[in-house]
């Protein structure tokens, strides 16, 4: 049990670690200052990020909600499993997703599964 809390916090940290590596690469920071008007300094500053990496730009932005300590869960299609952030009661990352989970529920056979990993 030991050895798998000491893996799980091994794995964790990697994960955090290359995530902030790749995520932080070549994003540039162009800031914009905006006029408001309101004081007290009549203006703000607003950074556009950009990257030519899309690769990148994902890992960006799951960085940015890892470490905003925003809850990420897991797409409940057995097919996808991708991590996204969850809005009221959602359960998959897109509808597309969703959709494909209810055909896998329907005739779990057809797409390689059995009815014990459907349920």
């Amino acid at each position: 049990m030991e050895k798998e809390v000491d893996f799980l916090k091994l794995a964790q940290g990697l994960l955090a670690l290359k995530v902030n590596s790749i995520g932080n690469q070549d994003i540039k920071m162009i800031p914009e200052t905006i006029i408001t008007g309101k004081p007290p300094l009549g203006f703000t500053i607003k950074e556009w990020k950009y990257t030519p990496h899309l690769i990148r730009a994902i890992y960006h932005d799951l960085w940015q909600v890892v470490s905003s300590n925003e809850p990420v869960h897991i797409c409940e299609n057995l097919n996808c499993k991708l991590p996204f952030k969850k809005i009221k009661r959602q359960k998959y990352c897109s509808n597309a997703c969703k959709q494909e989970a209810f055909r896998i529920r329907k005739d779990p056979e057809k797409y390689g599964f059995t009815k014990e990993q459907v349920q």
